[in-house]
């Protein structure tokens, strides 16, 4: 089911509310650059866990292991303190999926990215994924790999950050679906919706046995282009400095 790409892209209402988000940001002392050099993501995520003792800051999903990137079907977004660190990034895929589902693109992808290259875990895909993920299928855009460094967590700026990135990829692409995952405990406390993501489906992707660093339980999320169309809308109509407060 085509979620109608029909919608009216007003690409000057779509930049104007880019520029707001960031201007919001930047109040917090940080400017955000796009980039298109995966290897460079991985060389800042890489060092993000040995500085914060994390794992997996960067996903599979955006590893050059296994993904072949351009700058015409993906990007990711730094967010830079006045020293020019890197304190949070994000990106964004685009994939043709044609008739295709996204749960029949996941069987195709999960394990060959999750499971085969680690042996030594006893991972198991499920067959029964969220409804949603049976409907969703054409061009679809996949948002992840967002993390804030630790010291800038707390400063209300993941609703921003996360907003921006679903805009600039509405502004870069004609999509019928942008989607993410985000945890089942934020989303019982309303975070997918401050995210600006307006459809949540209980545990997206069915783990019979999940690996040790994927979340079993993690809802999909997602918007059509008629969503971010109200969410551009929403934000012009908004004072700058009320936007951190919009549900």
């Amino acid at each position: 089911m085509r979620s109608g790409r029909e919608v009216t892209r007003n690409e000057l209402e779509i930049n104007k509310s880019i520029s707001k988000y960031i201007e919001q940001i930047s109040h917090q002392g940080l400017d955000i650059v796009q980039l298109f050099d995966f290897n460079l993501l991985s060389r800042i995520c890489h060092d993000r866990d040995k500085l914060e003792n994390e794992q997996f800051s960067l996903t599979e999903q955006f590893s050059t292991k296994y993904f072949d990137f351009s700058p015409q079907t993906a990007f990711w977004l730094a967010a830079r303190n006045s020293d020019g660190q890197v304190v949070s990034v994000q990106a964004a895929r685009l994939d043709q999926l044609g008739e295709l589902s996204l749960a029949d693109f996941w069987m195709q992808q999960q394990r060959r990215i999750y499971c085969d290259p680690y042996p030594d875990i006893s991972a198991e895909l499920g067959d029964w994924h969220c409804p949603d993920a049976y409907h969703i299928s054409g061009l679809c855009v996949y948002h992840g790999n967002m993390w804030i460094r630790k010291e800038w967590k707390g400063r209300n700026l993941s609703r921003p950050l996360c907003r921006l990135g679903q805009l600039i990829a509405f502004a870069k692409w004609e999509f019928d679906y942008i989607y993410c995952f985000i945890q089942k405990e934020l989303v019982s406390k309303g975070f997918a919706a401050h995210q600006g993501y307006n459809h949540t489906s209980p545990c997206g992707t069915e783990w019979n046995i999940a690996p040790d660093h994927i979340r079993g339980d993690d809802y999909l999320c997602y918007n059509r282009p008629a969503d971010l169309a109200h969410l551009v809308r929403v934000t012009n109509e908004s004072s700058s400095a009320s936007l951190s407060y919009m549900p």
